[in-house]
């Protein structure tokens, strides 16, 4: 047995692939099967700590295991098929496939190629590899439950691969318990992992995992051709409700160049210079035709970004497509942000000052959306 020192000094069997202190290779029997396997693992399966076609390989004489899935492209497993072909069979429930039993007392050499992974692995397999569909299929109906007790199987009447095999080449020996020894290091782990998984008080340790939630964008909302908008309104009253709340000033950012617009739209009624004061307002505006041709002139194709619903509101005319940053930030990160200045101050985020409330206000959004570019 030969044995590696991990980085955290755990000592680890080479040939099981086991940390030493729970090396199944003691319980290694070496078999020669009734027929010749062929493992076709899928990639993630082999990563899996607790798989078991390791353990059917290491004590069947003979046997391969090839990993991947697209198997075609590899000139080495082509050429095994090809040599194999005229004896094989595949262990697969496809539609036209066999019952295993036809299989029993079978005469002659003969190759059986075993997919391995969970079931929806398996069925990869089996559909990017079509040159496997040229061979017989055989399914097994088991009498008896599995005992993989520590894997969720999708059915009592799944079986781990090992137990698959098992059964299987005691069909072909027409021989009941003859393979029955690959699975003695089989159960010893299910045996051993259930061990350490239970408490001193007999109830199950589960380790909680916290997982990082990775931030995106919703989807068709493409952050490099996006425009953050900013919108101030005349009054504080919308006109829907009897109010004189019009567009007044309209602010954008394209984030990608830093190009910035700026327009005072004039209103159908005054603004009040209590108004004109908290805004900072001190030049004529323009009417709102001349404002429609310059910022459609300024978005392009490019999609709009605002906090919260003001903005296109405001607007009226249709802002589409228009995404909500205030939406999109609160459901990544599960709390309240209020108005675009509680959002910075919440998030620890300090764009530049301005004394004019709409600048202010556009510089914020600009750090909410770079914070949401860097989650």
């Amino acid at each position: 047995m030969t044995v590696v020192e991990t980085e955290a000094f755990r000592e680890v069997c080479y040939r099981c692939r086991r940390a030493r202190a729970v090396c199944l290779c003691p319980a290694l029997t070496p078999i020669t099967p009734a027929a010749r396997i062929v493992f076709l693992q899928h990639p993630r399966e082999a990563r899996n700590a607790i798989g078991t076609v390791r353990l059917a390989h290491l004590q069947l004489e003979g046997s391969t295991i090839i990993e991947g899935v697209e198997l075609a492209a590899s000139a080495e497993t082509m050429a095994l098929f090809e040599r194999e072909r005229a004896r094989s069979v595949v262990l697969y429930p496809a539609k036209n496939a066999r019952p295993a039993e036809e299989l029993r007392a079978h005469a002659g050499p003969l190759t059986v190629w075993v997919l391995d992974g969970t079931w929806n692995q398996a069925k990869k397999l089996w559909t990017k590899n079509p040159w496997l569909h040229a061979l017989p299929a055989y399914t097994l109906n088991p009498t008896v439950p599995g005992n993989y007790r520590i894997r969720k199987e999708p059915a009592p009447h799944c079986l781990a691969t090992i137990e698959a095999v098992t059964q299987l080449l005691d069909l072909i020996a027409d021989a009941p318990g003859r393979h029955q020894g690959l699975l003695r290091a089989f159960e010893t782990m299910v045996d051993r992992q259930i061990a350490f998984t239970q408490g001193g008080n007999g109830r199950v340790r589960r380790k909680i995992r916290k997982t990082k939630r990775t931030f995106a964008f919703p989807e068709g909302c493409d952050p490099d051709r996006v425009v953050l908008v900013h919108a101030e309104g005349s009054g504080h009253v919308a006109r829907s409700r009897g109010g004189d709340n019009e567009l007044c000033e309209w602010h954008a950012l394209r984030p990608s160049t830093g190009e910035r617009f700026y327009a005072q739209v004039a209103t159908h009624v005054p603004i009040a210079e209590s108004v004109r004061t908290k805004l900072g307002i001190d030049a004529a505006p323009i009417d709102r035709e001349a404002f429609e041709a310059r910022w459609r002139a300024f978005k392009g194709d490019d999609a709009c970004l605002g906090w919260g619903r003001y903005a296109p509101a405001l607007y009226e005319r249709g802002l589409e497509p228009y995404w909500d940053l205030r939406d999109i930030l609160t459901d990544f990160l599960k709390k309240r942000l209020g108005y675009v200045e509680d959002g910075t101050r919440r998030l620890g985020l300090t764009p530049a000052a301005d004394p004019r409330r709409g600048h202010r206000r556009i510089g914020h959004l600009a750090a909410l959306f770079a914070h949401a570019r860097s989650l």
